[in-house]
């Protein structure tokens, strides 16, 4: 099971991609704990309402940040990070578990059928759970039908897989796919 932004793709550098004058740090500091973001990546918000929300949150107004704005923030998967699934879905069953909003799930949609490989795909603007609460690993768990410690599970942020791991899940921290690639010999021999 993994997280896509941070390890399958390449969440980019986000303030030069939406034209902001901050540090990254204050970017992600807003993100992480907005929210706006949290209300959006849920299913609460649509774009139309999540951007102008955000802009003030940003310190941009209600019409400095527009869902064009938004998009030009571009996830990609990471080199390797497609041939890596497709090695892995020959013989494991793979599940994709992420907090992501409709306009960044579009973009991967667009760029890959990698996603296609996968048994089962949670989507936080679907689901309507997010990372880090129990949740969102619960309703996985009880779809996936199989024992939390038979589950290996991969996040770059380290709230996440403590919470899988209080859960029972064998979780691993890892951020790009050769860190990805480390956990998976480890635990699988690969």
């Amino acid at each position: 099971m993994f997280d896509l932004g941070g390890v399958l793709a390449d969440l980019g550098d986000p303030v030069t991609s939406l034209g902001l004058e901050m540090s990254n740090k204050d970017f992600w500091d807003i993100w992480l704990n907005s929210s706006s973001v949290h209300a959006f990546e849920t299913g609460s918000l649509s774009a139309d309402e999540f951007c102008p929300r955000l802009g003030r949150e940003l310190g941009l107004g209600d019409g400095g940040f527009s869902e064009e704005r938004l998009n030009s923030w571009q996830l990609s998967l990471y080199p390797g990070a497609e041939e890596l699934v497709r090695a892995l879905a020959i013989n494991h069953d793979l599940v994709l578990l992420s907090n992501t909003n409709p306009n960044h799930w579009e973009q991967q949609e667009k760029s890959t059928q990698v996603f296609s490989l996968f048994s089962h795909v949670f989507l936080s603007y679907e689901t309507g759970l997010y990372k880090p609460s129990r949740e969102p690993f619960r309703h996985a768990i009880e779809l996936i039908g199989r024992n939390p410690a038979d589950i290996i599970y991969v996040d770059d942020t380290a709230q996440n897989v403590m919470t899988a791991s209080q859960l029972g899940i064998n979780a691993h921290r890892a951020k790009g796919i050769e860190s990805v690639e480390e956990v998976l010999i480890g635990e699988l021999g690969l």
